[in-house]
This record gives structure tokens, C-alpha cells and sequence, in this order.
């Protein structure tokens, strides 16, 4: 990437409205593509938190980068390799928005991703984890499907809330964090104690 000044929309003492944390593990071939699309949300009033889990490639580097150029962006370097939901666990820890969510390093978002998830929860003040259609890629990034968001009847069989969601940061303070002992289904297990403990899951249909 380019070498510029950093980049600062409210300046790093204030209190964004979202946090994103993103983990990686060996997750250099596609982790530009990651960052670069929260970059170009509609919706700048974002911080990411990049955990990287003792990777054995560039994605340090890569995410060192991106740190040194917005002020948004903080990476966090594991001493030790935590898996998945301790990594969570671990980002969340540093997290100071209203709104939480977490991306992959495979994953990109659409451009106003953001900012639809944090209106709905904005507007619908009874919701407290909402989730949006996403659709699935190929390894060159072509479009070969779509998966509609979460359904309650489904929900029950399969993870039906998937890779594209947003949940309050009272969540985080009134039911904990990822339960490291879900390795592999930690999400599913937490939109479970999410559902149960507020009674419903919201949907945005795109």
C-alpha cells in the first residue's frame, strides 16, 4: 500500500462507534482484501482490532502496515497461539464501540455493510445481534451463490445468522465472551446464548 500520513477521522482518544475485530492466522493471501474493504465502508466511524495468532507468514507484517497508516487500526500479536475464540476473546477485550462485530480474514464486506447494521441496530433499539445476507466467493473472488440471512426455523439446524452481523457491546458485558471449549462453532454457540437470553435475532434482507 501506499505510504501516507496517518489517517485519523475523530482522532485515537475518542470512542468509535463500532469495533471490528478481525482474526488471522495465516491468512495473508487474501487479508489485504479484508482490511481494504472495511477501509471502504460508508461508514467511517470504525475501529479495527487485527489479532494475529503467532502467524507464520506475512499477515503481521501486513497488518503492521495498515496500523502504521490509520489510527483506526491496532493490531494485537498473540505470544502464543490462542485459536479462534480465545483470539476473539482477546480482541474484544481491547473493543470500545457501542457495536461489535468480527470479520475473517477471507471475508470482504460490501460497502455500506457497516453502516445498514449499525442503523438497524440504531432503529430497532429491542434487537440487540441483527444479521444481513452475504454472498459466497471462489478462490478469485467471483460470485457463484448467496446466503440470505438469519431465519429463525433454520436457525435451530444450521447457522443461519453466517458471516455478516452486528450485536451491542451490552452483549459482551451481560453474557461474556466466546467460550473457548466451541472451537470451530464458537460463533453458532454465542448467537444461541444471544437468542435465548434476549429472545430474538434481528435481520436485514441484502
Amino acid at each position: 500500500m501506499d505510504r501516507r500520513s496517518k489517517v485519523s477521522v475523530k482522532g485515537v482518544d475518542s470512542v468509535p462507534k463500532v469495533s471490528v475485530v478481525l482474526p488471522v492466522y495465516n491468512g495473508a493471501r487474501y487479508l489485504k482484501e479484508s482490511i481494504d474493504s472495511i477501509l471502504s465502508q460508508s461508514f467511517s466511524d470504525w475501529e479495527l482490532i487485527i489479532v494475529d495468532d503467532c502467524s507464520t507468514d506475512l499477515s503481521l507484517q501486513i497488518a503492521n502496515e495498515y496500523a502504521e497508516n490509520d489510527e483506526r487500526i491496532s493490531v494485537i500479536h498473540n505470544t502464543v497461539n490462542c485459536k479462534l475464540p480465545k483470539s476473539l476473546n482477546i480482541g474484544f477485550q481491547q473493543a470500545k464501540g457501542e457495536f461489535l462485530t468480527w470479520t475473517s480474514d477471507d471475508n470482504r464486506y460490501l460497502p455500506n455493510a457497516i453502516e445498514r447494521m449499525a442503523e438497524f441496530l440504531d432503529t430497532h433499539s429491542d434487537i440487540y445481534l441483527v444479521s444481513a445476507s452475504m454472498n459466497t466467493m471462489d478462490d478469485d473472488g467471483r460470485i457463484i451463490g448467496e446466503i440470505y440471512s438469519y431465519d429463525e426455523p433454520s436457525f435451530y439446524y444450521w447457522n443461519s445468522v453466517g458471516a455478516c452481523f452486528m450485536y451491542r457491546h451490552d452483549v459482551l458485558r451481560e453474557i461474556g465472551g466466546y467460550d473457548p471449549d466451541f472451537f470451530l462453532a464458537e460463533d453458532y454457540e454465542y448467537w444461541f446464548r444471544i437468542f435465548f437470553h434476549y429472545g430474538s435475532i434481528g435481520k436485514i434482507d441484502d
